[in-house]
């Protein structure tokens, strides 16, 4: 049987990180399932970040937020599915700072 953690995206490696904080996860999307009966993002992208193995993690970037607009977060910090225009303010302008710190568009 496939952890909480696995029903929502995350990558097997990544159980023993995730175990200490199992009934939490669960409890906290139980109520967000009750209150609201939605949630952003989608139940099954809340742990996209986690979808590799962990071995293969250098960097997490962990965004307080996600974008509220249906259909824009999808489990991954500051990112949204490639369908997506006009492109949220906070991703524009990480954008525009990329581009002027590094000179690249």
């Amino acid at each position: 049987m496939p952890s909480i953690t696995e029903e929502l995206g995350a990558h097997p490696s990544w159980n023993s990180f995730f175990a200490p904080m199992e009934d939490k996860i669960s409890n906290a999307l139980r109520t967000v399932e009750e209150i609201s009966g939605e949630m952003t993002p989608r139940r099954e992208d809340i742990f996209a970040a986690f979808a590799s193995p962990i071995e293969k993690a250098r960097v997490l970037i962990v965004g307080q937020d996600p974008y509220p607009t249906s259909g824009h977060a999808h489990g991954i910090a500051f990112s949204v599915p490639s369908h997506v225009q006009p492109l949220p303010k906070s991703l524009k302008n990480i954008f525009k700072e990329y581009s002027s710190d590094l000179g690249l568009p």
